[in-house]
């Protein structure tokens, strides 16, 4: 009986043929949509991973600029620390921030970031990790070292080039003033310049990024930062992130505005003569409001 069907399938080839291609065809769709389906959703979980998953957070009403006028108080360090032990969230990155004068009214951007962490530019978005385009990024070994690596349109403005980057140098003078920069009773400071990097917009590439812990010798803030980003594990959980932040955070970041509103214009006059006692009473007034959180 079997020999006898498969002798009768055999008696037209292109019967057959059509036959096997109508059942197999939609076994090879279906595996094809399963495939296409798993890709989606590996595609889509990326997504959920790496876009729309980050917050920043800075001191209410201020900027978080070091010296700049009206804009100078920063988060304390302990918000650091309550950050990185929410739930869903995976990295938090640090970051000081100051400006420097350059010619007539313009000015740099001086930040101050962990060596390997994100690189955002300030403003446009607060896009990240500019391209290099001579020299060398910053890297952990750099970590309290006095490197930086610089934008283009900074670097054409001190003079310094690509093709001469070896032994570069940029001394910052923390004394100079701009009608948005007060002076800060510090020594200059003197910076090799390990890489030249390139934004794509102007402003971005009048930045300079240097590691972390030489921002905080240099400019005299032992403790503190400008900006925080927590990063969580899904944009699906950034909503909670948010909120969870505002709970440990929202009341101390009141409370600086309020201090800030009420002493806003001794507090810069201090500033300019008196910069290390102004911000180590600031920072007293933020552990204060930090201690009340817990």
């Amino acid at each position: 009986m079997v020999l006898f069907g498969l002798r009768n399938a055999a008696r037209n080839k292109l019967r057959l043929v059509l036959v096997a291609v109508l059942i197999g065809l939609p076994y090879f769709l279906l595996l094809a949509m399963a495939a296409i389906g798993n890709a989606v959703e590996r595609h889509t979980e990326g997504l959920l991973a790496n876009v729309n998953n980050t917050v920043q957070l800075r001191a209410r009403g201020s900027m978080g600029h070091v010296n700049m006028v009206g804009n100078q108080d920063i988060l304390p360090q302990e918000a650091l620390e309550h950050v990185r032990r929410i739930e869903h969230v995976v990295r938090v990155e640090p970051y000081l921030l100051a400006m420097t004068p350059t010619e007539g009214h313009n000015f740099g951007m001086i930040v101050g970031v962990v060596p390997g962490d994100t690189k955002r530019l300030e403003s446009h978005g607060e896009a990240g990790n500019p391209r290099i385009i001579a020299g060398r990024d910053l890297t952990p070994e750099d970590t309290g070292k006095r490197v930086a690596v610089i934008g283009q349109g900074l670097a054409r403005w001190a003079g310094i080039r690509p093709e001469s980057l070896a032994g570069a140098r940029l001394t910052l003078d923390l004394k100079r003033t701009h009608p948005v920069i007060f002076a800060l009773d510090r020594p200059p400071a003197t910076l090799e310049i390990v890489g030249i990097y390139a934004s794509g917009y102007v402003f971005g590439d009048m930045q300079l990024f240097m590691p972390l812990d030489t921002f905080r010798e240099i400019y005299g803030v032992p403790e503190g930062v400008s900006w925080l980003y927590a990063q969580a594990d899904s944009s699906a959980n950034l909503a909670t992130v948010e909120r969870r932040l505002r709970e440990l955070l929202g009341a101390q970041a009141h409370r600086e505005r309020r201090l800030a509103r009420r002493g806003a214009d001794a507090e810069r006059g201090v500033l300019r003569d008196d910069p290390g006692g102004a911000r180590a009473r600031a920072r007293d007034r933020y552990a204060e409001s930090a201690r009340r959180l817990r």
